[in-house]
């Protein structure tokens, strides 16, 4: 495919873990400008900068955007408002900064796709989750007119992730042996689905982009087999050869409207033809040779 043929992608989140990955695996498939903040560091996409548009998100406008000629907006950019964070901040990554670029890009005369990436997460769960749960129901409202794709997804996972994720902290605890870990009893059900297979979800959609012309179409993506959290912490663990840190299950009290078990049904991206290739063992045995590494 030559690079005039090629779909025109404006991508959010491009500097972070999912967007990042998703540039440097696909960037010679599609066009990717990238929307981004001043501040954004480009360490994570500086081996694609040479093949790759870089554009602050305070310059994008209407006149920009009908000269872009972009064909796809993959939303990307997430907060999940951990800790103290100001909700404010949550809400303009999840909900308003999206609801921008839906009303810019509707005002362009070249039709844009929208696609966006979720959660499986309750709305009542957290303001992350209800910022996610709010932006789908405006691509409903106006899918009638717009082609709006849905990626909802559960816990993703990979080498050099941010490490106030779940499974980076894990298994940044375990490699530095830190003396003791204070956890949930650990019964909750969750899936985990490794970093190439989830790019690989969004090709096949980009590939199929072309299929939807309209509506909301809704996909869940994860791994086919549900693991107990506790087993999971035992098993990274074990993966990474602690023998040190004494794992402290019930010290911490299950959060507020703790979802236990996730129901997944991936059945519509596997229809085009998707599935995990990646085990988890596997998956978690590459993080963790990668990660000890750094």
């Amino acid at each position: 495919m030559s690079e005039s043929t090629r779909k025109r992608i404006l991508i959010t989140g491009g500097t972070g873990y999912l967007g990042s990955n998703i540039i440097n695996s696909l960037k010679h498939r599609y066009n990717f400008i990238v929307l981004k903040r001043p501040s954004s560091s480009l360490e994570r996409i500086r081996n694609a900068l040479s093949d790759i548009e870089l554009y602050d998100v305070d310059s994008l406008n209407e006149d920009v955007a009908e000269k872009l000629r972009i064909d796809i907006v993959l939303h990307c950019a997430t907060h999940y408002g951990r800790k103290d964070t100001d909700p404010v901040n949550t809400i303009e990554a999840n909900l308003l900064l999206p609801l921008r670029l839906l009303s810019i890009f509707k005002k362009t005369k070249h039709a844009v796709k929208f696609i966006n990436t979720d959660t499986i997460l309750d709305k009542n769960i957290s303001v992350y989750s209800l910022s996610k749960n709010q932006f789908k129901d405006w691509m409903i409202f106006f899918s009638n007119d717009n082609a709006f794709i849905n990626v909802q997804l559960e816990h993703f996972y990979g080498p050099q992730d941010d490490k106030t994720k779940f499974v980076t902290y894990l298994i940044d605890t375990f490699i530095n042996n830190v003396p003791s870990l204070d956890l949930t009893k650990g019964e909750q059900t969750r899936y985990f689905t490794y970093i190439d297979d989830i790019v690989s979800a969004f090709e096949i959609i980009l590939d199929n982009s072309d299929d939807f012309v309209s509506g909301f179409t809704d996909f869940q993506v994860s791994d086919d087999k549900p693991v107990n959290l506790k087993t999971f912490v035992q098993l990274v663990k074990k993966i990474t050869g602690n023998t040190i840190t004494q794992l402290n299950f019930g010290a911490v009290a299950y959060r507020k409207g703790e979802l236990m078990n996730t129901n997944i049904d991936s059945s519509a991206i596997k229809a085009l033809g998707w599935k995990p290739k990646i085990a988890l063992e596997e998956g978690l045995g590459k993080a963790i040779e990668i990660d000890k590494k750094k």
